[in-house]
């Protein structure tokens, strides 16, 4: 994360660092089913709104609100909270 836009710089860095760090699962933790997932093979994805379904990958057309038939999920919805359309 380091040099990332948003992300904190020199000591707050380094601090904020130290912090996450200390984020670990408890040793004795159990789960009942762990996923493993290769990232390599997703591509970076871009959002309109707020929900995982308001979500595609760069590689993607963005999709026509015209042809949307449900307005709830039509990307004009989002469109406020999002600079893809300039």
């Amino acid at each position: 994360m380091s040099g990332r836009r948003y992300a904190p710089e020199g000591a707050l860095f380094e601090r904020a660092f130290r912090y996450w760090d200390t984020l670990k699962t408890d040793p004795d933790a159990t789960f009942d089913i762990e996923h493993h997932v290769d990232v390599a093979a997703v591509a970076p994805q871009i959002t309109w709104g707020t929900s995982p379904q308001d979500v595609i990958p760069v590689t993607a057309r963005i999709p026509d609100p015209a042809r949307e038939p449900n307005p709830q999920r039509a990307p004009e919805h989002g469109k406020q909270r999002s600079a893809i359309w300039g």
